[in-house]
């Protein structure tokens, strides 16, 4: 994110912060740019956010000499986000044509969605008797094996979040990635590595519970010539 100086006017947006968004996990076709204006209140500050361009997979923006908005785009990754070997990443430069205001605008729509209270109420049942409730809190704070669902519907349209549920295992965010250890007594851990430092992994096994391993206590195998 980056602020607009006072003196670059940039189509009326001096002084407004621009923030560049990834988009969420693996969705490819998300992301973009949006800009925020701050007033102050008598009783504080008023936040108002714009929509400026959607380019998908930001990663970072900054103004140049010229006034011009540089934006750089991250592209297609692995689950570490690394470059694929396809490189789909780029550079792009936005200036402000005075003379195209108000031609070629597309109205962005929001779709609210309503469910009566039995759909609702339909869906806590299914979240209790698939056991969703075993991996993923719902309490926007914590992360057990899987990832916090608070708010999963402000993130991803209906079609996405069918999706994740019919084939949730073809995006898992790095973070959430299983990790299998195997110790020196030939014992296995599946899970989830929450913490790792010089000495130890803390690792969060099914049932999200954590126990700490000492890398010590970790098989090493000699690698193969």
């Amino acid at each position: 994110m980056e602020f607009n100086s006072l003196e670059n006017d940039f189509g009326g947006s001096a002084g407004s912060l621009f923030v560049a968004f990834y988009g969420p996990s693996e969705r490819w076709n998300r992301g973009g740019v949006a800009r925020v204006t701050i007033q102050k209140t008598s009783v504080g500050y008023e936040y108002k956010e714009l929509p400026v361009v959607d380019i998908p997979k930001l990663s970072d923006l900054t103004f140049g000499k010229d006034g011009s908005l540089y934006l750089a785009q991250h592209g297609i990754s692995d689950y570490w986000y690394n470059p694929t070997e396809v490189k789909t990443g780029g550079f792009y430069k936005l200036i402000h044509d005075p003379s195209r205001e108000g031609k070629h605008l597309t109205k962005r729509e929001i779709k609210e969605e309503s469910f009566p209270e039995a759909s609702l109420e339909k869906g806590r049942e299914l979240f209790a008797l698939r056991a969703c409730s075993a991996c993923h809190s719902i309490d926007g704070e914590t992360d057990l094996i899987g990832p916090n669902l608070n708010g999963v519907g402000r993130e991803f349209s209906q079609e996405e979040l069918l999706e994740e549920i019919n084939a949730p295992s073809n995006r898992i965010k790095a973070s959430m990635i299983a990790t299998k250890i195997t110790l020196n007594d030939g014992k296995v851990l599946l899970g989830r590595v929450v913490y790792s430092d010089a000495d130890q992994i803390s690792i969060m096994l099914v049932g999200n519970h954590t126990v700490q391993v000492k890398k010590s206590d970790i098989e090493k195998k000699p690698r193969k010539s």
